[in-house]
């Protein structure tokens, strides 16, 4: 027996890679449109980076010294009279 196939059959010449070509142009496309959207969607409305070098001398106030607080005598205290 032969392998024959009619021309005339809806099925004849059908091969899936076909279809699984388009398959994987579409999820490609569909990872590159949620990569590019969470890319602008991320950094529209950030602040442009501002912190450059300068050669600009600010002087800054100098630091207060720490006072240290006096010194005392402690009180003395006076022993407890005794009583009978």
């Amino acid at each position: 027996m032969s392998d024959y196939q009619d021309p005339h059959d809806p099925i004849y010449g059908y091969e899936p890679a076909d279809s699984a070509r388009y398959l994987g142009l579409v999820a490609g496309l569909a990872c590159l449109v949620i990569i590019l959207g969470l890319g602008l969607a991320l950094g529209v409305g950030h602040k442009p980076i501002t912190r450059v070098a300068s050669n600009n001398v600010t002087t800054m106030p100098a630091p207060a010294t720490p006072t240290m607080p006096s010194l005392s005598q402690p009180p003395t205290q006076a022993p407890a009279p005794i009583r009978p």
